[in-house]
């Protein structure tokens, strides 16, 4: 290999596209909590939430302009506003 080639196939691995995963699956394959900061270790689970997929899916859509979360504690604002 010579360093032409090298250096092209560096740089096109640098710009490849994002994912056109949604928000939420990305977060699922991405993201794992700690029992510092969840009872349920681990990789998110938006099943267990349901009420969370929602609010990620409004970060994908480009009519939603603001997002205003109103939650009680430990009922995942943080695995909600991790994207």
């Amino acid at each position: 290999m010579n360093i032409s080639y090298q250096t092209r196939e560096l740089l096109s691995g640098l710009f490849k596209p994002k994912s056109k995963l949604p928000t939420w699956q990305w977060v699922e394959k991405n993201i794992i909590l700690s029992r510092r900061i969840t009872q349920n270790p681990g990789p998110v689970r938006t099943d267990i939430m349901p009420y969370i997929r929602g609010i990620m899916d409004a970060y994908d859509d480009s009519n939603v302009k603001t997002i205003v979360l109103c939650f009680a504690a430990r009922s995942g604002k943080t695995e909600s506003v991790f994207h």
